[in-house]
């Protein structure tokens, strides 16, 4: 059995509605390689510059992205803290990409989608790298979030100027962080982990 150690602070315990939150955490992780699958199937059936979705596809292409926010602010909640500038931009960036994913859904277009992906990418991106620096949330988890969403959004540019060609190993093991890392900081959440509050030299002891 793991002792805590008495010369380390912890955070509050979250409350029982903040912690519901890492569900959604766990849900948006289990349905992202969902939705990547629904949205590259439905690229394949695009031909020349026409490409239609259906309503149904695109809803399911949104719940992963929606997910993911609701637990992005659950996580923020979870720490009696001001959210600093790099949460922000993390927490918008991925909540603008769960509402342009939703409104594609509910509108049909189908160009939100590509813009979503890409906040959403780069919002797990800051959101991930925040974390890890600011001990706000589970370290290694955002960490591992950061290395994902990053080794994806650079697989879509790099890959998109060389068709692809050599990233289809890094872009998997990207997307597999990806879902790993959401996965943890939403399980982390949801069973109520204790959380250190890290010093400013960021080593997690209080002095």
């Amino acid at each position: 059995m793991r002792h805590q150690d008495p010369d380390q602070a912890f955070y509050p315990a979250a409350s029982r509605n903040v912690r519901l939150g890492g569900a959604f955490g766990i849900a948006g992780a289990l349905l992202w390689p969902v939705t990547l699958i629904v949205l590259a199937n439905s690229l394949l059936a695009c031909t020349g510059t026409s490409c239609s979705l259906d309503r149904a596809s695109l809803l399911v292409m949104a719940l992963s992205p929606a997910c993911l926010a609701v637990a992005a602010l659950a996580l923020d909640l979870r720490v009696p803290r001001t959210p600093g500038l790099g949460d922000l931009v993390g927490d918008l960036t991925i909540s603008t990409a769960a509402v342009l994913f939703v409104a594609a859904a509910v509108t049909g277009v189908v160009g939100l989608v590509g813009p979503g992906l890409l906040l959403l990418l780069i919002g797990s991106t800051v959101f991930g790298i925040v974390g890890y620096l600011n001990g706000a949330r589970h370290r290694l988890a955002s960490g591992i979030v950061a290395i994902g969403a990053g080794s994806v959004l650079l697989f879509l540019v790099l890959g998109a100027s060389n068709g692809g060609s050599g990233f289809e190993t890094p872009a998997i093991l990207g997307l597999t962080m990806f879902t790993i890392g959401w996965g943890w900081l939403g399980g982390h959440l949801l069973l109520g982990r204790p959380l250190p509050i890290p010093d400013a030299r960021g080593d997690g002891r209080r002095r």
